[in-house]
């Protein structure tokens, strides 16, 4: 499983594994040990090595509002500085927005095919996002040093 997890993690940059009935085997064994995990920051229990080399997402709840509005307000003020949302995936100067628009990207491509995750976007979160000139599709041609240049 863990070879199904590495390859899908390969295809797709993400873990949030979609619960689809070719892919039930594979949600279990990823809640198996993300439960595992959770017991083994809890207690000194065993340890699971190969899990961080593929980053699993620590668990199966939807983002949690406050965090999401957030990283929302980053992408905010990346907006008024730059003049759009198509920050740069990796982004060195805040790592955690680049995370943040990839992941609202595959969420809402999971959502438009309607497959159902752990973590999801709100209708609400769809709005703000649309709001402020969201590109849901990823810019490619965006540059990292273009925006250094700019800021």
């Amino acid at each position: 499983m863990y070879e199904e997890l590495k390859s899908f993690q390969q295809k797709n940059k993400h873990t949030i594994v979609p619960e689809t009935v070719t892919m039930k085997q594979l949600v279990y064994w990823v809640d198996e040990h993300r439960r595992e995990y959770r017991a083994y920051m809890d207690t000194t229990g065993c340890r699971i090595r190969k899990r961080k080399r593929v980053q699993l997402t620590e668990e199966r709840i939807p983002l949690k509002r406050s965090e999401w509005n957030i990283h929302f307000q980053l992408l905010m003020e990346y907006k008024e500085t730059c003049g759009d949302c198509n920050v740069p995936v990796p982004y060195k100067i805040k790592p955690e927005l680049g995370k943040f628009v990839r992941t609202q990207r595959v969420l809402y491509k999971l959502r438009k095919e309607g497959i159902h995750t752990w973590l999801m976007l709100s209708d609400e979160q769809v709005d703000h996002l649309d709001e402020i000139g969201f590109s849901w599709l990823e810019t490619g041609g965006v540059q990292e040093e273009d925006i250094d240049r700019d800021l």
